[in-house]
């Protein structure tokens, strides 16, 4: 009886996945802080109150059997995302807050570790060790992700697959519904590239349908949250919610005195040393991603397409959506 002889490379990225679930399990059954502003949140939107208010969000998050101790300030995870984050995550929100918070955890796991693979599989043959090894170093360094529950995980995720199958040109509607529900999730994630989807004519009509199903979600849950009257000037409390994080000692100040500055990786971090003048720092930091931006549109118009070019491509940007918004080390 013949053995065949173990693949090496399946074996490091399974246990990389391992560590990488086992990371997230040990944190996340006692903390996942960046999951509570979106349960609480959409149970805001099934129960008819608003997801951008924190007394809310702390009724509904004790009421489904979260306890005190693992919930951390508000100014921490200020609620800050979009209405159809909270409509994509409902399901979940139908269930009590510690189970919910598994199903999280598997879910957003199982789908990283798929993406990854998927990432691997593309990679050519010949340099299949260093894709392992540079795979493998991502799943070690998203446990934070895994660990707190944070939402781009599984937006970045769906991305990753739907574009795969974008690739590989089978199961596009499968493929656009997973890229609807990563646009509805984090749409700075995912938007630079869907818009080169559309501009490069890959499967364009699919593309197309994507944007189209991310922003019917996010123009229904808000249509829900305005018909409410607790929830119906929510447009106003997540603006104002905004600004608060953004100013002097807030979660998304980019000064350097700033305690959570050293997490962030876009250009404000930088750009803010030359001016602390809020609009004067973010004008700095778009004109620079534009430069950027103007310099990545000459090179698509003087590349000639292929599956290579799409991939090499899709890197650029994956880059260039860090720039001009937040971002903490972990997204990248």
């Amino acid at each position: 009886m013949k053995f065949r002889r173990p693949d090496l490379k399946l074996l490091v990225l399974c246990i990389a996945s391992l560590l990488f679930f086992l990371y997230g399990e040990r944190h996340a059954l006692h903390d996942s802080c960046d999951f509570v502003p979106v349960y609480t949140g959409a149970r805001c939107l099934l129960h008819g109150c608003n997801p951008y208010d924190t007394s809310q969000l702390n009724q509904q998050y004790f009421q489904s059997g979260g306890r005190a101790g693992e919930l951390l300030p508000w100014p921490y995870v200020i609620p800050v995302y979009p209405p159809s984050t909270f409509l994509v995550l409902s399901p979940l929100a139908l269930l009590r807050y510690p189970v919910a918070r598994l199903l999280w955890l598997l879910l957003n796991g199982s789908l990283f570790v798929t993406a990854a693979g998927l990432v691997l599989s593309v990679c050519p043959r010949s340099h299949r060790w260093i894709a392992t090894a540079l795979v493998s170093l991502i799943l070690a360094m998203s446990r934070v992700q895994l660990a707190v529950g944070q939402p781009s995980i599984s937006a970045i995720s769906l991305l990753v697959i739907g574009f795969y199958f974008f690739r590989r040109g089978h199961y596009l509607p499968l493929g656009a519904i997973l890229m609807t529900l990563s646009l509805a999730i984090k749409p700075q994630i995912g938007c630079l590239i869907v818009l080169y989807l559309l501009v490069r004519g890959i499967h364009r009509r699919y593309a197309v349908a994507s944007v189209a199903g991310a922003l019917a979600l996010f123009l229904f849950a808000g249509l829900i949250l305005r018909m409410h009257p607790s929830s119906a000037d929510w447009p106003s409390i997540l603006h104002q919610n905004i600004s608060t994080s953004l100013e002097v000692g807030g979660i998304n100040d980019p000064r350097p005195a700033n305690t959570y500055a050293s997490m962030f990786i876009n250009l404000q971090t930088v750009t803010i040393v030359f001016s602390p003048d809020t609009r004067e720092y973010n004008a700095a930091a778009y004109a620079i991603f534009l430069v950027f931006f103007a310099v990545f549109i000459t090179a698509i118009l003087r590349t000639n397409t292929s599956p290579d070019v799409h991939l090499l491509m899709i890197g650029a940007l994956a880059v260039l959506t860090l720039i001009p918004v937040y971002h903490r080390w972990y997204d990248n």
